[in-house]
């Protein structure tokens, strides 16, 4: 990865990202005449009294197609013998600017997988050695540096990081509570005059089809809340089914609605099991949130 040709990827109409500025003075007085001339490309690029808000990342072109991809070619670039390391003395310094500019272009992607800590320690690290360029220390702080990136590679490779999955399972249960405990809107219920047992069915079937399932890997814990959660799920199903059962062959069963005002009462069963379910995904939300 070309350090110029990233940075010129970044303007959109002269604009350059927000709250950089400030690193590319450091980058200017820290750097070597190499990296002097590519501050003097960003410079020229940005024009002078850029006075662009943080909300400018809107207008940003990535060189990169995914936040994966980014990771992977920073880790490339830092391997032994790679094109980029043959090309730039100190690479460690060098890619430390890019790796704080796109830790902020890539920051909901950061947040999802879990790794906002192991991205702010990278950019410690990152300072630390565009700070000691010319020191005895630099040698430390790019390796440092180095051995940050290959770590969090290495998870972000793996696409089933386990810290990643329980942070989007906390996620998943903070919003599906909410979204439980208000009216459904659908079109299907209300042909169905809001049926009360359709809702329940509706809302479980959804709840089954999107719970992020990897999360159960961590602990027993939340390997016995997520199969919970499947199983008051499919009795839920099953109740929605027993409401249909006596209808001719030809009907949908418990989801067709033009046969809604024959289907049997809702049970007790099924309010108290559409309840727990409720209120394990609010069990398992604080859980989380209190990890």
């Amino acid at each position: 990865m070309k350090f110029t040709l990233m940075l010129r990827s970044l303007f959109v109409g002269g604009l350059l990202l927000s709250g950089c500025n400030a690193n590319e003075e450091e980058a200017k007085a820290l750097q070597s005449t190499e990296n002097e001339d590519q501050a003097e490309d960003v410079q020229a690029a940005e024009g002078p009294g850029n006075t662009e808000s943080a909300q400018s990342f809107d207008f940003i072109i990535s060189e990169y197609s995914s936040f994966k991809a980014f990771v992977r070619s920073i880790n490339d670039d830092l391997t032994e013998g790679s094109e980029y390391r043959q090309t730039h003395t100190y690479t460690e310094a060098d890619l430390a600017y890019p790796v704080r500019v796109y830790s902020k272009y890539f920051a909901y992607e950061i947040e999802e997988m879990g790794l906002q800590q192991e991205f702010e320690e990278l950019n410690e690290l990152g300072v630390l050695a565009e700070q000691s360029i010319d020191t005895t220390e630099y040698d430390q702080h790019a390796k440092d540096f180095k051995e940050k990136v290959h770590q969090i590679a290495a998870k972000v490779e793996n696409g089933d990081d386990v810290s990643g999955a329980v942070h989007r399972l906390g996620k998943w249960a903070s919003a599906r509570y909410e979204w439980l405990s208000k009216p459904l809107k659908d079109a299907e219920l209300q042909k169905a005059k809001n049926d009360e047992g359709l809702e329940y069915f509706l809302k479980a079937r959804e709840i089954s089809a999107d719970i992020p399932k990897q999360a159960a890997t961590e602990n027993e814990e939340l390997a016995e809340m997520i199969s919970k959660i499947m199983n008051l799920s499919t009795q839920i199903f099953q109740e929605q089914a027993a409401r249909a059962d006596h209808l001719p062959p030809g009907s949908n069963g418990p989801e067709d609605v033009e046969y809604a005002d024959q289907w049997k009462p809702v049970s007790e069963n099924m309010r108290e099991t559409f309840k727990e379910l409720k209120q394990v995904i609010g069990d398992l939300a604080e859980t989380l949130t209190n990890r």
